[in-house]
């Protein structure tokens, strides 16, 4: 699987240890949310078009795409199965577009012309709020023209967790399996989780290194079980149902996205001793 080229929108390319940042406007930062591109459509190649039930949306090729944000290209040739930190991106509007890759992407696009894409040609509105993270997911909508490939953006919060705890969340990007209920080792069963949705721990909890999670569908048919799942101390793990049992699409399974969280402040105790009572003395 080859490494997505990230590509700095712009005249100027920024890279450091391998990773590119889209260009900031000057704001501070609590007007902007860390954001992350994960890519959860697969289909068979080997299928001809008309039998991978896609066909409309990217012709039954293979799934790399262009990611371009507000017509400027970010990401080149993204894999099913990949995630590219885009970093700090403005609260508000982004347009998200995810074109069939092309073998030398022109850097800016209004729309993908002459190449099918994932979700509208224009692309996908996307609105980022302050006080959320977002993991930004190529899936298939969970609204009308429902199963359509689209870019879906799931939040998640990113406030301290105390020390040596650890968050999960679930997202449901899977629209053809409908409503699925969840069950995790150490977890009450959480029931309903609809596609486009998201379900969070309630509250930090303990660490786990063996934990199995385990998907069915409204008629209790297992839809995915993953086990020997990693809920680390002091991060978000955070699981995103992908995928489509039929028309040559991949299958289902669970993608990983793990995001640091910052820690909470220590609040010390203290206690304070009152000094002995003395009585006075009287001389004469």
């Amino acid at each position: 699987m080859p490494t997505p080229k990230l590509l700095l929108s712009g005249a100027a390319a920024l890279i450091a240890a391998g990773a590119i940042v889209l260009p900031m406007s000057p704001a501070s930062a609590a007007d902007q949310v860390k954001v992350s591109v994960m890519h959860g459509i697969a289909i068979d190649p080997t299928l001809n078009p008309e039998e991978s039930g896609i066909e409309n949306a990217i012709n039954g090729q293979l799934t790399a795409v262009d990611v371009y944000v507000n017509d400027e290209l970010a990401i080149a040739d993204f894999l099913y199965g990949e995630e590219v930190d885009l970093g700090s991106v403005d609260v508000g509007t982004i347009n998200v577009k995810m074109c069939v890759a092309q073998a030398n992407p022109p850097v800016t696009i209004i729309e993908c012309t002459g190449v099918a894409s994932i979700g509208p040609n224009t692309g996908t509105d996307l609105t980022f709020t302050a006080g959320n993270g977002y993991t930004v997911v190529a899936a298939y909508s969970p609204v009308a023209p429902e199963g359509r490939p689209t870019v879906l953006a799931f939040p998640h919060a990113t406030t301290c967790i105390a020390a040596g705890r650890s968050r999960l969340q679930l997202d449901h990007a899977a629209a053809f399996v409908g409503v699925v209920d969840v069950n995790v080792t150490g977890f009450s069963p959480f029931a309903g989780l609809d596609p486009g949705g998201s379900a969070a721990s309630i509250g930090d909890v303990a660490p786990q290194t063996n934990a199995t999670i385990a998907m069915t569908d409204a008629v209790a048919a297992p839809v995915v079980t993953e086990t020997g799942v990693a809920l680390n101390a002091n991060v978000l793990t955070e699981k995103i149902l992908v995928g489509n049992a039929g028309d040559g699409n991949g299958p289902y399974a669970l993608l990983t996205r793990v995001v640091p969280l910052t820690g909470c402040p220590v609040v010390v105790t203290t206690t304070t001793t009152a000094p002995p009572v003395v009585n006075p003395t009287f001389t004469g």
